[in-house]
């Protein structure tokens, strides 16, 4: 039974790896890496547990079923665990205000201090600002990622302005 799961484990996470290798030369493939590695060790977790069960059932004796179940038990709280906290929203305020900051500076017609916060959402996981200057006024809105969003206020939030990754 461990031939079983170290072979799914080795074969998810070498495929996971040559991924990796492939998309580090395209533009972006290294920030999806961790994301490639990771999914692949749950593949590989939740493949052991499948087989390794299969197996233990099948033709393993009364030791290797309780360890099946144990392993199974495991695999599945850390791929349950792992899926939860990435549902999590791990953006703040001052992540969504250093991003702002960073690029009203680069901008001389825009001053920040017009700038007011409006709210953090964590269920979308984005910071909503408005600009609110004598002659300007649109809402900024800055997402997870630090890409940032303009809207005019004037057509009701409905017409985006541009974006800004």
């Amino acid at each position: 039974m461990r031939k079983i799961i170290f072979k799914w484990l080795g074969i998810s996470i070498t495929v996971s790896l040559i991924l990796v290798i492939m998309l580090s030369s395209a533009p972006g493939g290294i920030s999806i890496s961790p994301f490639i590695l990771v999914f692949g060790l749950f593949v590989g977790l939740i493949g052991a547990a499948f087989h390794s069960s299969i197996y233990a059932s099948m033709h393993g004796n009364e030791k290797q079923k309780k360890l099946s179940y144990y392993f199974n038990t495991l695999a599945l709280l850390l791929v349950g665990w792992g899926v939860y906290t990435s549902s999590l929203c791990s953006f703040d305020i001052e992540s969504a205000n250093k991003r702002l900051i960073k690029y009203i500076n680069s901008k001389e017609e825009l001053d920040y201090k017009y700038i007011v916060l409006s709210n953090l959402n964590e269920q979308s996981c984005q910071c909503e600002f408005h600009y609110n200057s004598p002659n300007k006024n649109f809402m900024i809105i800055v997402n997870e990622y630090g890409e940032l969003n303009f809207w005019d206020e004037s057509a009701g939030y409905n017409k985006p302005l541009k974006q800004d990754k």
